[in-house]
């Protein structure tokens, strides 16, 4: 465990304090994904979803998991664990939801992230570009709400907890000085506000 920066660090200071809250997010993190997993099975409909924001973010934490572990960061390597939940919400968004032609393209590119995390040496580099294509793809969840006019699988629950959790890592990235973490979660704060508003915005019928 003294592999870790955390556990080298520890004590009553921020890193810690912060590597401890995105520890905890994490685990709420991943009740908010089973809530949108569910909600996915149980309505068995993927409308008003970004089926390449999902497929991004299960293997986006597989191949954070490389990352975290070449970071030594105990936090980022515990966040990893995320990529289990996501997939019932890949597998029922295949199910599900009929898929346009860039979302079937995005699948196996996405799928890509992890060997390339794994084979290159300068991972932050990875990361960055990783990061700026993950924003752009976040964007495109308020984009398909705005194009429907619904929230239609949308679940609250999931967005309000990746909000919340955005502001931690943002400040657990300016603790370790990570430029690439406090550029992606500075983004994906506005994103998911965004997200918010329009979720409780007055439905087409």
């Amino acid at each position: 465990m003294a592999y870790f920066i955390e556990i080298q660090n520890f004590g009553w200071n921020t890193m810690t304090v912060t590597a401890g809250l995105i520890m905890f997010f994490t685990i709420v993190q991943a009740y908010g994904i089973i809530c949108q997993s569910k909600k996915i099975w149980q309505s068995r409909s993927g409308e008003s979803l970004s089926a390449t924001l999902f497929f991004l973010g299960c293997f986006y934490f597989i191949g954070f998991l490389f990352y975290g572990l070449s970071k030594h960061s105990l936090a980022m390597t515990f966040n990893s664990l995320l990529a289990i939940p996501y997939i019932p919400i890949v597998i029922g968004l295949i199910k599900f939801k009929p898929l346009t032609r860039l979302e079937k393209i995005s699948l196996p590119l996405t799928i890509a992230i992890v060997p390339l995390m794994i084979m290159i040496e300068e991972k932050d580099v990875l990361l960055l570009i990783l990061s700026l294509i993950s924003l752009v793809i976040l964007i495109t969840q308020p984009l398909e709400m705005i194009k429907t006019g619904k929230r239609g699988a949308v679940n609250i629950k999931f967005i309000l907890i990746y909000l919340a959790t955005s502001i931690f890592w943002l400040i657990y990235s300016l603790v370790i000085s990570n430029l690439v973490l406090i550029m992606f979660n500075l983004g994906a704060l506005v994103i998911y506000a965004l997200i918010t508003h329009l979720y409780y915005k007055p439905q087409k019928i």
